[in-house]
């Protein structure tokens, strides 16, 4: 039976490109949710870790002394 079926692939074309279009069409559904749950782990747990600050320029102390009085 094997044999049949290495003499003749023109017989498993059709079940070959419905067995592609279907990992395909799975694939890209998997891909898409498995790639998605990671940025979300990823994004969130870095949220934990990180903090932003979007503060422009520099920080100014409360007690900074000048440095022209230090003379």
């Amino acid at each position: 039976m094997v044999l049949g079926w290495l003499l003749l692939p023109q017989l498993l074309y059709p079940v070959l490109f419905v067995w592609f279009f279907i990992g395909k069409f799975v694939g890209e559904i998997v891909s898409s949710i498995l790639l998605s749950i990671l940025y979300f782990l990823f994004i969130w747990i870095g949220k934990l870790f990180v903090k932003v600050d979007f503060s422009p320029g520099w920080k100014e102390k409360a007690n900074a002394k000048e440095y022209e009085n230090m003379g």
